[in-house]
């Protein structure tokens, strides 16, 4: 969506009620059939932002160019790195492979989740994750679903 210069829109006499079309790229057509540009009239927008989910699935490297770049990917995660053998056998990614997903695709901020179960202690992912994240200077958030409610750790 681009910006609107009102300023000029009004030196072209565009009425109000076409300015939302500006923004959406159009071009304004004057009753004598002149056409002003919309790059005449508006400014580039700001480009959106990138958002990504990954469900708590397995490793698996194909889902980087569908992440590639964004600025946020949200992954979830069960296990530990020192649970891997159990993740894998569960079809589940670690806490550092999904943060190895979101490096390798590039990602500018990654937050990680887990539903909590009884054999993760949500204080030791917590650490484990903040010292991870300290080591690729990501900004980050840890959020642990714990029961029927929402923890969340920054």
């Amino acid at each position: 969506m681009r910006k609107l210069n009102a300023e000029k829109a009004k030196a072209f006499e565009i009425p109000a009620a076409f300015y939302e079309r500006l923004k959406d790229g159009k071009d304004y057509t004057q009753k004598d059939g002149i056409v002003i540009k919309n790059e005449e009239v508006t400014f580039s927008g700001e480009p959106g932002k990138r958002y990504a989910f990954c469900a708590d699935t397995k490793y698996d490297e194909s889902i980087i160019p569908h992440i590639q770049g964004a600025d946020l990917i949200y992954h979830e995660t069960t296990y530990l790195d020192n649970l891997r053998e159990r993740a894998e056998a569960r079809f589940h990614s670690t806490t550092k492979q999904a943060a190895a997903i979101a490096q390798q695709a590039g990602v500018k901020n990654y937050s990680s989740g887990i539903l909590a179960v009884s054999m993760i202690h949500w204080k030791n992912l917590k650490r484990k994750q903040e010292r991870f994240f300290r080591i690729l200077n990501w900004r980050w958030k840890v959020f642990v679903m714990k029961y029927n409610y929402l923890t969340i750790h920054s």
